[in-house]
């Protein structure tokens, strides 16, 4: 018999010994049915890391775990292990620790690694670990792996006398207990797992675990506590939830967190599938972050409650995270036990400084934390070895969010309303300084810090709109930043405008007025609402005037000017930009300067006036725009236009290229499709149509995601052209019909009137004049039809359109 078979059969015996079908033990080893099939039948040797996650799956004991890896493996069966341990059972698979248990075992083979404490918030499975990991170490201690449970020791005075019931050590009244333990410990090489250590450490006098690695040198001290010892020769692995998809993340891939819920919920129901659940599971497993306790708790709910019921229920009521498992300690049958029970455990100033970390929204900084809680580092840092507070990944500090949740309970509505209004206080007072370092140069450094306190803006807004001297703070915080939702976060930076400005007083004159009303400005034009995006900018300057505010009438003069250049306005426009030029005489922006100097030179193009392009283009370049992104895609963006409309397609697209590139860097929405629609007219006007089609899809996509609509339709009546060009007639009709019905809903007279001709084209192209007439008497009665000379993309045939259109409005 071959070692494959022998293994297949052996295999099979322990599954027919447990009723499991072969898709039941597929399910729990987090293999497919087909790769089991092949082994059962001796086909297919399995790895290492399957054939150890099958003995999880079967639940085998140490002593038949070691001879079945072996075998599958093909080694020689080396019988049972002699080490003795009382390592305790568990019945439930091992799930998701794999990196972990690696580490781990790895650490605790380095010589110089004796003490290892496992610590992390109550409920992360740290005693599961530290049993899983013994478990797998034990050929390396000889003389024994032994877990010593301290749950039930309430003194640092008893540590000594639990150790030795565990060895089995009778200690003598005429000897002293910590010698006596010593003594036994001296000649053997040992693991010793010391559970829940947390509640001994105020009572504990630090020499005895030192005195046994002392004088034990091959005794090895595995610890699991929720604050770290403070011990010189103490090693700390510090333990977070199961890794759990992000928002918007591939569930295909599995996730820990996820594979848990899976694992217990078959238990529950061996009929369970994830398949048709698998994202309501993972928004549980977000919710709860990770935490295998908490995870298993809401599980526990599918007796009763749908998936969507119990999400629901979670993110109403932490009380609904309790277990009757009966062989769950007392701690662990509710995760507000399990809270109760770290909370006990503080000191007075801890709870103090703990309590108002709780109006944090993820990631804070230390001066954060200071400015709200009146916190010290010293505090801080024990908070974080009592693995209450932690550091991420940014190097900011964060609370688990049920454990925020919980001490949101202990507020008083007093205490709340204080610290909400420093929190407050903090965060304007925070992008009000970093504003001015983004608005000419956007520094990724300080974008990755505003990008990590978002979500405490957030919450600081949320809380503005409680009364009225609030609303002022959120109307300078929307102000300061109002840039930062154009870079991808349109609809909510709407929201946030709207909703702020609505509560302030319409006769308030202000620059924080002025700012968040240019804001709410870019946010309606992204929007697709011209009407409201207009209206909102005339607000804004009128304000701007008034105060003698320079440099917010130049931000806002400019928004105006792109407005009516958008609504085929081009005059106006010009007289806009070149306010604004005038304006930046008597305020330095380089940034806004080269982007006047951009737009005015667009316009030049669109005439045909190709030496007042090239003026400007200079005037761009003079400016050094090296180093700042924006700056150099503006300059990019201009010379790809001058070189577009020339007909030199390969320059064109190479500078068209660069400034997507510098502006893709940015994500700012209100810039990003001018070289991209002009990248794809280059595209295609050189003949590569397929990827004018794409980049036009791309485009379309991109607007639909900020719901604007204007920017849609244009997409749509750019793709007909394309898809003209491609000999595909029907699907051209299609696109160019589509654009109409946007333009309409968008009330955008402009394109309406640009699209009507281009429909007119198509149907003159496919050999029907009736419609094409029909389309160019409606643009005829357009009130914007005039400018459209004016306006239309380079592609058109310029000169035929521009007669037509000069026909149609008398001219």
């Amino acid at each position: 018999m071959t070692t494959e078979s022998f293994f297949g059969q052996l295999l099979r015996q322990y599954r027919k010994a447990l009723d499991w079908t072969q898709a039941q033990l597929a399910a729990y080893a987090h293999c497919s049915v087909d790769t089991l099939r092949k082994i059962e039948r001796g086909k297919l040797r399995p790895s290492s890391y399957l054939a150890a996650a099958l003995a999880d799956a079967l639940h085998l004991p140490p002593e038949k775990r070691q001879e079945f890896i072996a075998s599958a493996r093909g080694l020689p069966r080396t019988g049972t292990t002699t080490t003795p341990h009382n390592l305790p059972v568990i019945s439930n698979v091992f799930t998701g620790r794999e990196a972990e248990i690696t580490q781990l075992q790895h650490d605790l083979q380095d010589p110089q690694r004796r003490l290892m404490t496992i610590t992390g918030l109550g409920g992360v499975g740290k005693t599961r670990l530290a049993v899983e990991v013994a478990r797998r170490v034990l050929a390396d201690f000889p003389d024994g792996v032994y877990f010593v449970p301290l749950a039930p020791v309430d003194s640092g005075k008893f540590l000594i006398s639990a150790i030795a019931k565990v060895l089995n050590i009778n200690l003598f009244n005429t000897v002293d207990p910590q010698s006596q333990l010593i003594n036994h410990l001296k000649s053997r090489s040992l693991l010793l797992v010391l559970d829940n250590f947390e509640q001994l450490l105020n009572s504990l006098e630090d020499y005895v675990l030192q005195d046994i690695l002392a004088e034990a040198p091959n005794v090895k001290l595995l610890v699991t506590s929720r604050e770290r010892l403070h011990l010189h020769s103490e090693w700390l692995f510090e333990l977070h939830g199961l890794a759990y998809p992000q928002e918007n993340s591939d569930l295909i891939q599995p996730y820990p967190a996820v594979e848990l819920f899976f694992q217990r919920a078959v238990q529950i129901n061996p009929q369970f599938s994830l398949n048709d659940n698998v994202r309501i599971v993972a928004e549980i497993c977000r919710r709860l972050h990770g935490l295998p306790l908490a995870i298993e708790m809401a599980v526990s709910w599918l007796r009763v409650m749908s998936y969507s019921q119990i999400l629901e229920a979670i993110t109403r009521d932490q009380a609904l995270l309790i277990t009757q498992t009966r062989e769950m300690p007392a701690r662990h049958r509710s995760l507000r036990a399990v809270f109760d029970h770290s909370w006990r455990l503080l000191t007075d100033e801890e709870r103090r400084c703990l309590l108002p970390l709780a109006v944090f929204r993820g990631g804070f900084a230390l001066e954060a934390a200071q400015a709200v809680a009146d916190i010290t580092p010293f505090i801080l840092r024990q908070l974080v070895d009592k693995s209450l507070v932690r550091r991420n990944a940014d190097d900011d500090y964060e609370l688990h969010e049920l454990l925020r949740q919980y001490l949101e309970t202990h507020w008083s509505a007093t205490e709340a309303e204080v610290v909400r209004d420093r929190h407050l206080q903090y965060y304007m007072e925070m992008v009000e300084k970093t504003s001015p370092l983004l608005e000419d140069d956007h520094n990724a450094v300080t974008m990755q810090r505003l990008e990590r306190a978002f979500p405490n803006i957030r919450a600081a807004l949320e809380w503005s709109l409680t009364s009225a001297s609030r609303t002022l703070k959120g109307l300078s915080i929307i102000g300061a930043i109002y840039w930062y939702w154009q870079l991808g976060h349109v609809v909510e930076g709407q929201y946030w405008h709207e909703s702020i400005l609505a509560r302030v007083p319409p006769e308030t004159v202000t620059v924080e007025m002025a700012r968040a009303l240019h804001g709410a400005s870019a946010m309606a034009f992204l929007q697709g609402n011209l009407a409201l995006s207009e209206q909102r900018s005339q607000r804004s300057i009128h304000i701007s005037r008034t105060i003698n505010d320079i440099n917010g009438l130049s931000n806002s003069v400019m928004g105006y000017g792109f407005i009516l250049e958008t609504r085929g306005e081009v005059e106006q426009a010009e007289r806009a930009y070149q306010e604004v030029s005038l304006l930046l005489q008597q305020v330095g922006k380089p940034y806004l300067a080269v982007a006047t100097f951009s737009r005015r030179c667009s316009l030049a193009i669109s005439r045909g006036d190709i030496q007042q392009a090239e003026a400007l283009i200079e005037q761009i370049a003079q400016l050094d725009p090296d180093g700042n992104v924006w700056a150099a895609g503006f300059l990019a963006f201009a010379r790809g236009e001058k070189e577009l409309f020339r007909g030199r397609y390969e320059a064109a697209l190479h500078d068209l290229e660069q400034a997507a590139h510098d502006w893709q860097r940015i994500r700012d929405k209100l810039t990003i499709f001018l070289p991209r629609r002009r990248l794809a007219e280059a595209l295609a006007q050189s003949g590569q149509l397929e990827a004018a089609r794409q980049t036009y899809l791309d485009i379309y996509e991109q607007w639909k995601e900020v719901s604007n609509i204007v920017g849609m339709a244009a997409a749509c009546c750019d793709l007909a052209h394309v898809l003209a060009l491609m000999k595909r007639g029907d699907e051209a009709i299609s696109y160019i019909h589509r654009g109409l019905e946007l333009y309409r809903d968008a009330d955008f007279e402009a394109g309406l009137s640009c699209a009507l001709i281009k429909a007119a084209e198509l149907y003159c192209q496919q050999g029907k004049p009736e419609q094409a007439a029909h389309f160019l008497g409606a643009a005829a009665v357009s009130p914007s039809v005039k400018h459209l000379s004016l306006y239309l993309p380079t592609w058109v045939d310029r000169d035929n359109t521009i007669e037509c259109i000069d026909a149609l409005s008398g001219e």
